[in-house]
């Protein structure tokens, strides 16, 4: 299931932790940050593994097509290409010098 939907969950990994993130007490602080730390780390590791095999071909990797709605013509397609790729390198770099800043 990793392999073939790696697209779908670095989309959905975030987004369920937020939610848990909410639906924690408003006063467990500590347990909030933890929590979303766990998530951010799940999902860079979900992305390195994207990055791991991504090849460098002009071609879309990564598809994933789902008919959603097919009575209405709407499918869920996605794909990763060069370009969205090397934006993923720059957002991963960014991420790497949040964690290294301290105050």
């Amino acid at each position: 299931f990793l392999d073939h939907h790696l697209l779908s969950l670095l989309i959905l990994l975030p987004l369920a932790g937020a939610v848990l993130v909410a639906l924690l007490p408003r006063e467990a602080v500590s347990l909030q940050k933890t929590v979303a730390l766990a998530g951010s780390v799940v999902v860079f590791l979900v992305s390195l593994k994207l990055l791991a095999g991504f090849q460098p071909t002009g071609a879309m990797q990564f598809r994933e097509t789902f008919q959603w709605l097919p009575a209405y013509g709407i499918t869920y397609r996605l794909g990763i290409d060069g370009i969205s790729e090397a934006r993923s390198r720059e957002l991963l770099r960014r991420f790497i010098e949040v964690i290294e800043w301290t105050p």
